[in-house]
């Protein structure tokens, strides 16, 4: 498993994720878990703020380019083979 993060990509306000009560500073919580073979196909990951817009969280999402593998079809049931006893 591999980390994405946004620590470089973004401006400030789409990266940080947490601010804390007391010194009112944002942290980077935005962390994202993905497979190593995957890591080329994460477009972006960043934060937006919810609708209300009242709370200190704000919402992590990652967009991934996907690309569909064709179904494989099921094979039917073959005959054992000749057992081999000598």
């Amino acid at each position: 498993l591999l980390l994405s993060n946004t620590f470089f990509r973004l401006p400030t306000r789409e990266k940080a994720t947490w601010m804390h009560p007391r010194s009112r500073r944002w942290h980077l919580l935005d962390y994202v878990l993905v497979r190593r073979r995957d890591r080329r196909d994460v477009l972006v990951t960043k934060v937006i703020s919810d609708s209300v817009g009242w709370t200190d969280i704000r919402l992590v999402f990652s967009q991934m380019r996907i690309r569909l593998q064709p179904r494989r079809r099921r094979q039917g049931k073959r005959p054992p083979g000749k057992l081999n006893t000598r």
